[in-house]
């Protein structure tokens, strides 16, 4: 019996994983931190506890803080805030910001996270450059979901071209040993996140004139 021609190529490391997941738990904070030695404190946050069919439920937070005025501290715009209104929105939830009012007086229903239980999106986690004190890297949450009812390949395709436009700066290229100091790390802007995801939400065209 002749060798078999195996014609399958194997699959490429790319550092990317995209996986739908379950909402189990989770709650709207304000002036909160993503980890308690942060150095930045969002205006709002949302943190979740999600359910991936295993048996213990990943932490996953997005968060950003208002664009404000520098006379009166009004809030001006979504700020790095935008990932928390994209989040929603994902989730089926358009809200509109209350401009020329304070950072306090934008709060969402206090009930709403009650309603996101059961409910799914894709989350994509990143390689990332930055090691912990063992020398493994981390493996990082994008803090920009995609709609489960859409192709995981969309959410993707966001994040190669975020990362091609230099707004994810710790991405660990497959086949690369580079490190990354903590001072590479910023947030993408209002006007930035908007750039990730240009003409590829049906929604935004009739949204935009609302920011």
């Amino acid at each position: 019996m002749p060798l078999e021609i195996m014609t399958n190529q194997p699959s490429k490391k790319e550092n990317i994983f995209v996986q739908t997941v379950t909402i189990d738990e989770m709650e709207i904070e304000y002036d909160t931190k993503m980890v308690e030695n942060s150095k930045y404190i969002d205006d709002i946050g949302i943190r979740c506890k999600l359910d991936i069919g295993r048996d213990f439920k990943p932490n996953y937070y997005v968060g950003g803080s208002y664009r404000k005025s520098k006379l009166d501290n009004s809030v001006e715009g979504w700020g790095t805030a935008y990932k928390v209104k994209l989040f929603l929105e994902r989730m089926g939830v358009l809200i509109k910001l209350q401009k020329g009012s304070s950072a306090s007086e934008n709060r969402l229903p206090d009930d709403l996270g009650s309603n996101f239980i059961g409910k799914t999106f894709h989350r994509l986690t990143y390689i990332s450059k930055r090691k912990n004190k063992n020398g493994d890297n981390y493996k990082t949450d994008w803090q920009q979901i995609g709609s489960s009812s859409e192709s995981k390949s969309k959410i993707k395709a966001e994040f190669l071209k975020a990362i091609n436009d230099g707004y994810v700066k710790d991405f660990l290229q497959p086949n690369s040993s580079q490190t990354s100091d903590s001072s590479e790390m910023t947030e993408a802007t209002e006007g930035e996140i908007k750039k990730m995801v240009s003409g590829n939400i049906g929604i935004w065209s009739s949204l935009m004139s609302t920011y």
